[in-house]
């Protein structure tokens, strides 16, 4: 479901999820600032679902509108599904 919108998004193949999700956490959680991509990769546990949909929010909060336009009503529902389990999971790292 999250990939399938990331596939309408311009990005790096090469990064998703596991590169998009590392950078997101380490940005916006205190325990993963400051650390490296393999540190985040060894001390968390994520689901498939959180992995895709943290992707999906880096990759949202960095596109320009115009690079969203053409996605569906359907697509910005993920979209809206992606940032709630986003916050969830920033939420559960920040209370650590």
């Amino acid at each position: 479901m999250f990939d399938a919108v990331i596939s309408k998004l311009p990005h790096s193949e090469c990064r998703v999820p596991y590169t998009y999700h590392h950078d997101y956490l380490r940005m916006y959680t205190s325990k993963f600032k400051g650390c490296s991509r393999s540190e985040v990769a060894s001390n968390n546990i994520e689901n498939t679902d959180e992995l895709y949909a943290v992707a999906l929010t880096l990759l949202l909060d960095e596109l320009k509108f115009a690079d969203t336009m053409y996605l569906t009503k359907d697509d910005i529902d993920i979209c809206k599904k992606a940032i709630a389990i986003t916050e969830n999971v920033v939420r559960r790292y920040n209370c650590n």
